[in-house]
């Protein structure tokens, strides 16, 4: 038997042999997917944790339980372990813009809400009182008690780089850490605020989420802070010829898989902020990247991670498709304009023909104008329908190509054409 995994992108589903028997030892071997069966014993196929995927237990018994030399006596049994439903548990991150304002009230996943200032406080004592961004010997250390440095150099721009020789306190930043007052590389600044977001809530919520190559999907809490329902998406569609809009898109943001790639362990949260602090400290000693990512997308990819729970949002998904945008031209979609018609013949001698193109009932409004702006003829409609004529007797100057603008209107809007008579 097995258990399936919790969440999706957990690892923890498990297997169970409920039963075996023969006579003698029997060997045990796990196959996983399409890889190839391994030695091991009952204990440890149970004892361990698996992620979602097919795999195949098979109990082996010696020769002695079949006729001679018919070899051993076998069983196998296919389990396939699901992933797991989205566990919907908002997430809080806030971007290093927000680090930086200090008269920010925010939430941390609680009902209520909390000051930059006691944010910082708080994740600085869930991390036991210090967290230090980059490795020893290359690194900036935030202590508690920092909380107004860190507010005042926050947030970072320029390019993304290695941090200088050295170990410094972010109340001693000077230059070629700082510009104007600012952290002066974008990848310190952004590694920063990661950091605080891991440790807002303790143990972290944030460090563990599975990160891999592709777009992932968030969506805010439907009843605000310290909530965990999503706010229900409803792509844009059309409801008879009127559009509507979408409401509550996700918010989106793509991580590449070079990033992925050099994370080390477990693609988590937690395995890119280790990435972002070897990058910082060059512990690769390849100047402008780390482990075969460059800084500016190790920078990106911490950035995005920092946006797309900022405020707090909820897990959806990787590359969850995005809502269409409004089309004009799809065979499924109406095309027909809110008061659409036609106007025929163009050019017209004497007699206009107006063809509604609109698909509802509405009291109709006809107006021509010339093209000084002058009214030259109002007709009123009181029974319309889609493909119903209406014939206009429009006064023109024989021997001039005259031009009118016909406006229709109808209770859902209005539309206009230029129309031109013939000599």
């Amino acid at each position: 038997s097995h258990t399936d995994v919790t969440c999706y992108g957990d690892a923890d589903g498990k297997l169970t042999i409920d039963s075996f028997s023969g006579t003698g030892t029997p060997t045990f071997y796990l196959k996983t997917g399409a890889g190839a069966f391994v030695v091991t014993t009952k204990a440890a196929i149970e004892a361990a944790s698996y992620g979602p995927n097919t795999y195949v237990i098979k109990v082996a018994y010696p020769d002695g339980n079949n006729p001679p030399g018919s070899g051993v006596c076998e069983k196998m049994e296919t389990v396939i372990i699901n992933e797991g439903p989205v566990c919907t548990t908002a997430l809080c991150t806030y971007t290093q813009g927000a680090y930086g304002n200090s008269g920010g009230k925010y939430c941390d996943g609680t009902v209520g809400g909390i000051s930059t200032t006691n944010l910082i406080a708080q994740a600085l004592t869930n991390a036991g009182g210090s967290i230090t961004i980059g490795k020893f010997g290359q690194s900036v250390v935030m202590n508690s008690g920092d909380e107004d440095c860190i507010i005042n150099v926050m947030p970072g721009g320029g390019k993304a780089s290695e941090l200088p020789t050295g170990n410094i306190g972010i109340c001693s930043l000077t230059s070629p850490y700082l510009k104007n007052g600012r952290i002066n590389n974008i990848l310190l600044s952004q590694t920063i605020a990661m950091a605080l977001n891991i440790n807002i809530t303790s143990p972290s919520d944030l460090g563990g989420l599975i990160l891999q190559a592709g777009t992932l999907a968030t969506a805010k809490p439907a009843g605000g802070c310290g909530t965990d329902i999503p706010q229900t998406r409803v792509c844009g569609h059309y409801e008879g010829d009127i559009w509507v809009p979408t409401v509550n898109e996700y918010t989106y943001r793509t991580l590449s898989a070079a990033v992925i790639n050099s994370i080390n362990g477990d693609k988590t949260v937690a395995g890119l902020l280790d990435l972002a602090n070897r990058a910082l400290a060059n512990v690769d000693g390849i100047k402008n990247s780390e482990g075969g990512a460059s800084l500016s997308d190790i920078a990106g990819a911490v950035g995005s991670i920092n946006e797309v729970f900022d405020e707090c949002a909820i897990f959806i998904g990787w590359d969850v498709s995005k809502c269409s945008p409004k089309t004009e031209d799809s065979s499924s979609t109406s095309k027909i304009e809110l008061a659409g018609f036609t106007a025929s013949p163009v050019p017209f001698e004497d007699q206009l023909t107006i063809k509604y193109d609109f698909d509802y009932r509405s009291d109709v409004k006809i107006e021509v104008f010339n093209v000084q702006g002058n009214k030259v003829l109002s007709k009123a409609d009181t029974n319309s329908y889609l493909g119903k004529e209406v014939r206009l007797n429009v006064n023109v100057n024989r021997g001039q190509e005259q031009v009118f603008v016909i406006k229709l209107t109808t209770n859902r809007g209005s539309s206009t054409k230029k129309v031109m008579s013939s000599r």
